[in-house]
């Protein structure tokens, strides 16, 4: 609280940080998601959505203890493993080796617990990977069902079902958010 005090402004990506600025009295608080993905991690032409490996993808730290909400997304995931190629896997310390992954994915789950957008639909996009998105902010910034598929607890495996089984579809989605991404987050312009 004194840093902020002897600030001008202070700028926060999302919704979830604004309000909980505010809520130490921090008046002067406007919010701008900057998050963008460089150039170098852009595909040039992204594989389809046909011939690509998985079917979804989730990459997560793996901690009954810190992020017990994302163990009931895990087993959500392996109980579809049976119906769908899905890879669950750590994060990696290799940046490059988690956009390969992104590259042979048709889908990527992004859970974000408190709802921001995670800068993963940024990563995904870039590689014609279409995010199943459990936050809110998002619709901020892409379009539900044309850009991304949102999805919660009680919906992921209607939404899984109906995008896996329609790859027009789901290379229409995948074709959209690679160009906005390619558009509007490169990271330079976004910076900028």
């Amino acid at each position: 609280k004194a840093c902020t005090e002897l600030t001008d402004l202070l700028i926060a990506f999302g919704e979830y940080e604004k309000e909980a600025l505010q809520l130490m009295a921090v008046n002067n608080v406007e919010k701008f998601y900057s998050v963008g993905i460089m150039e170098k991690y852009f595909v040039h032409h992204p594989k389809k959505i046909k011939d690509r490996k998985y079917d979804i993808l989730y990459t997560t730290g793996i901690s009954d203890t810190e992020k017990l909400d994302r163990s009931r997304w895990i087993l959500k995931l392996c109980s579809l493993s049976d119906k769908y190629q899905v890879n669950i896997d750590e994060h990696s310390p290799n940046f490059d080796g988690y956009i390969d992954l992104l590259r042979d994915s048709k889908l990527v789950l992004s859970h974000h617990r408190y709802g921001s957008m995670s800068g993963r639909i940024l990563d995904a996009g870039a590689q014609g990977t279409v995010t199943l998105e459990t936050g809110t902010e998002i619709e901020k910034h892409f379009v539900p069902n044309k850009e991304y598929i949102p999805v919660h607890e009680d919906t992921l495996f209607e939404q899984i079902d109906k995008y896996l089984g329609n790859h027009e579809l789901l290379q229409d989605m995948s074709d959209r958010v690679y160009s906005k991404v390619l558009k509007e987050y490169e990271a330079k312009k976004r910076f900028v």
